[in-house]
């Protein structure tokens, strides 16, 4: 694979705004108010794709009113949801592999899928069942083999992690390597890289991104366009990650009453 101009100018630019993200002395109370926003954002995306279609309002509501004992479908898919989160931040694992997917993939289907279903890659004749997805996307006619995804565990380590993720995804979008739940499992997994993988430097800005509702839009951007050309998957892909940063540091900046002229220089 080639790095193009372009895709190099967004990476830079990526990195900087991550820089700059370091220079600010960001308040703890702001920086919580982010990470509980993305959180919200990221489990809004994640249960439009499963079909429950909540405004934000509606999504804290059942927050505060589930329990340990709530069973309905939508607080099956928010607990799981959060196991899953949970997993992702407190293992000890750094490389993406398959069992680390199929762990989430397992987490995920707690009491919706039969339990021999839950992190079992599917045979090579059996198609995955897509009813529970609900984004539009021209199915391929076949799909490829697990061993596309066993390739990717052999990548060198020093990839920057933005594009070792775009590997993945994409391969994994091309693999679906489960019998169900397929793209849940992987815009779970696209948490696993950015979290575990990125610079010390770089990590604040990776903490306050919201990793799960960025692969998905991704995703249902290359399904609209029918996108195959890797070099144009790649740039819209880090152009979403792009905008993201941007959004941050306006924000942070605008809080912080940090001066117009740097809020002018960030957007050029």
């Amino acid at each position: 694979m080639y790095i193009t101009q372009k895709t190099l100018n967004i990476i830079i630019q990526i990195e900087q705004n991550a820089c700059k993200l370091n220079t600010l002395s960001i308040p703890v109370h702001d920086k919580k108010s982010l990470i509980k926003q993305k959180d919200i954002q990221n489990l809004l995306r994640y249960l439009k794709i499963t079909g429950f279609t909540l405004t934000e309002t509606e999504l804290k509501k059942t927050l505060r009113k589930m329990t340990p004992l709530s069973n309905n479908d939508l607080e099956k898919h928010i607990r799981n949801f959060q196991n899953a989160n949970q997993f992702i931040t407190s293992t000890d694992a750094k490389e993406p592999n398959l069992a680390i997917l199929q762990q989430i993939h397992s987490i995920i289907t707690n009491d919706i899928l039969d339990y021999w279903d839950r992190g079992r890659l599917r045979s090579a004749h059996e198609k995955p069942d897509t009813s529970m997805e609900y984004l539009k996307r021209n199915e391929p006619k076949v799909y490829k083999t697990s061993q596309e995804i066993v390739n990717l565990t052999q990548l060198p380590t020093d990839i920057f992690p933005l594009i070792r993720l775009h590997l993945w995804l994409n391969d994994l979008i091309d693999t679906y390597p489960f019998s169900a739940y397929n793209l849940q499992t992987i815009v779970m997994f696209a948490k696993f890289i950015p979290i575990k993988q990125t610079l010390p430097e770089s990590q604040i800005l990776y903490l306050l991104l919201p990793h799960i509702s960025i692969a998905t839009e991704y995703i249902s951007k290359i399904y609209e366009n029918n996108d195959k050309n890797p070099d144009a998957r790649l740039n819209t892909f880090l152009d979403i990650y792009l905008r993201h940063s941007k959004d941050i540091l306006n924000f942070l900046y605008s809080k912080l009453n940090i001066a117009k002229t740097t809020l002018q220089n960030l957007n050029k």
